[in-house]
């Protein structure tokens, strides 16, 4: 059911941004769709096969998405990013220059012009082309984890985007104007020129930025809070603890736990713990839980005391909300855990902070 609700998030994020998508790939497509003599039909097929393309770039990284998470450094998108411009620019120049008689050829020239009229690997090309609507369904399947989810999403995105791109097909016909094939062919040359020069100065652009790395103390590990293999949430039987519970077994693929305060001597060390406050219990026993909790080296998140919520019309939806959210926080940034200490994380309503700046000791 989560697969069908990615897929729909992915076509409607595509949708909505369509246009933006026939922008830039439009670019790319149409000197390439105009610059060879093709009849209507011919046309449309061109289009189905830069489409089944696009279609591949996007399972492929959709699933590298949804299977790495957040491990892709920022920077490291930017170099992809480059290589790849420089390809496609390099792909679309030697494209414009292609002749039909090259076919027969029996050499170099032949292979590369079927390389280069491949609209299959143009539309591979341009698909992996990290436009802003891609960043986005990008970042998304980061956030929500998961090789089959990642791939979903981008199924959805694919189809919602695929609307606007069909109808170019439609341009095929200007192909028959001798006048035009030379227009689009200088066209793609300058369009090609453009991603060259672009991918070739953002690699100048990252290898002259100084870079800085934090060095991590030995005692400290990098870890998501979704990593590990056991999550427990201590909280006495509620509403919000049947809440909470749902939503954090969507983002994690371990065991997930719900347990009553008193029981907390079973966690396991090591563990993500999440503990949802609650009134019945005084400060002095639950800084104990936490000092407890602590003492076994486990990643503890706090959650903001959400009873307030019951009294509400619409209080379980808003508690819903605020779980998600939560998750949400939890999946997107990574926590420096003390390897003998622990790590404990507040989470307020008010205010999001980064984990690395609410590292708490309790004495």
């Amino acid at each position: 059911m989560k697969y069908l609700q990615y897929f729909t998030e992915g076509w409607g994020l595509g949708f909505s941004l369509g246009v933006t998508c026939l922008a830039t790939c439009g670019m790319i497509y149409l000197p390439y769709l105009i610059s060879t003599k093709k009849h209507l039909i011919s046309s449309f097929v061109v289009i189905l096969k830069l489409s089944l393309g696009r279609f591949i770039g996007y399972l492929i990284f959709g699933a590298a998405a949804g299977y790495f998470g957040g491990y892709i450094p920022h920077d490291t998108r930017g170099i992809i990013t480059d290589v790849i411009y420089v390809i496609l620019g390099t792909f679309l120049i030697i494209s414009a220059f292609r002749k039909e008689k090259d076919r027969e050829k029996k050499c170099f020239t032949s292979r590369m012009h079927n390389f280069t009229n491949s609209a299959i690997v143009l539309g591979l090309l341009s698909g992996v082309n990290f436009c802003p609507p891609f960043m986005l369904a990008l970042s998304r399947a980061f956030d929500i984890g998961g090789t089959i989810s990642g791939m979903a999403l981008f199924t959805g995105f694919f189809f919602g985007t695929i609307i606007y791109i069909i109808p170019l097909g439609f341009t095929g016909l200007a192909s028959k104007v001798n006048i035009l094939r030379t227009i689009a062919r200088i066209a793609s040359v300058l369009v090609g020129l453009w991603f060259i020069i672009y991918g070739i100065s953002g690699f100048i652009l990252y290898t002259q930025t100084p870079k800085t790395v934090e060095e991590i103390p030995e005692n400290i590990e990098v870890v998501s809070f979704f990593e590990y293999e056991r999550i427990y949430i201590i909280s006495s039987p509620s509403p919000i603890s049947e809440i909470l519970s749902n939503v954090i077994k969507e983002y994690t693929e371990g065991i997930t736990v719900s347990i009553s305060p008193q029981k907390s001597n079973i966690v396991l060390e090591k563990s993500g713990v999440i503990i949802n406050p609650d009134n019945k219990y005084g400060e002095k026993f639950q800084e104990a839980l936490r000092k407890k909790l602590l003492g076994k080296k486990c990643l503890v998140i706090l959650m903001p005391d959400l009873h307030h919520y019951l009294n509400e019309p619409q209080g379980k939806e808003n508690i819903e909300k605020e779980c998600k959210k939560v998750a949400q926080f939890l999946n997107t940034y990574y926590f420096k855990v003390d390897k003998n200490k622990g790590y404990l994380w507040q989470y307020s309503e008010d205010e999001y902070k980064k984990p690395d700046t609410l590292n708490q000791e309790l004495e």
